[in-house]
């Protein structure tokens, strides 16, 4: 047996027939030669042979912000590319998974807005889980291998919110700082049971 006119090895007949399995050998995509000769009688037979080219895995990428805060708009965009060039929207299946730091897991819909090329927002709650939120992304098309792309950002408490005790104890602080002071004052002014002198008086006559 051969392929290409490159042995890979023997087999036996029976009843004329005969099976044969082989890896194929470093080959370009396209049309080959198998050929099967007998040593005596010698006889050929032959038959073409088609090589595949391996199919494309989809590479996905995505990119997001770092930090976002309770109130903002996670803003996430998705590119797909196979071989070289932009993969769908045709045909293109897509899931976005967001997976909240307590393990919730949200799907998020992704908008083409471009030949590979795709949108997708979360809208961060007022009371959403401070934590690390991350992204799934898997995409799927027939003709490639299947791609997928994980990325994540971190939500933080807003300064406010999270200063909001200090700021608190700060105005107190200087609420009652400035209460003393102006104790201090009107003391050093003796306004603090100060007599009148040279008051005037009032007379009146019936």
């Amino acid at each position: 047996m051969t392929f290409d006119d490159q042995f890979v090895g023997f087999t036996t007949t029976t009843n004329g027939a005969f099976q044969f399995t082989f890896n194929i050998p470093l080959a370009q995509p396209g049309q080959h030669m198998v050929k099967a000769t007998t040593s005596f009688p010698t006889l050929t037979a032959t038959t073409s042979f088609t090589v595949l080219q391996n199919p494309s895995s989809i590479i996905v990428n995505l990119t997001t912000g770092a930090i976002y805060f309770p109130g903002d708009t996670a803003v996430i965009y998705i590119t797909t590319t196979g071989a070289g060039t932009p993969v769908g929207p045709a045909n293109l299946q897509m899931q976005v998974t967001l997976i909240a730091p307590n393990g919730t897991m949200i799907i998020l819909t992704a908008n083409s807005i471009g030949p590979g090329l795709y949108k997708s927002n979360y809208a961060v709650g007022s009371k959403a889980t401070i934590g690390t939120y991350a992204i799934q992304v898997k995409a799927h098309e027939t003709g490639f291998l299947d791609g997928s792309a994980l990325s994540s950002f971190e939500v933080k408490p807003t300064w406010i919110s999270s200063n909001g005790q200090g700021i608190l104890m700060t105005a107190t602080l200087l609420g009652a700082l400035g209460t003393v002071a102006v104790g201090i004052v009107a003391r050093q002014k003796g306004y603090f049971g100060r007599r009148i002198e040279n008051a005037p008086t009032l007379s009146f006559s019936v």
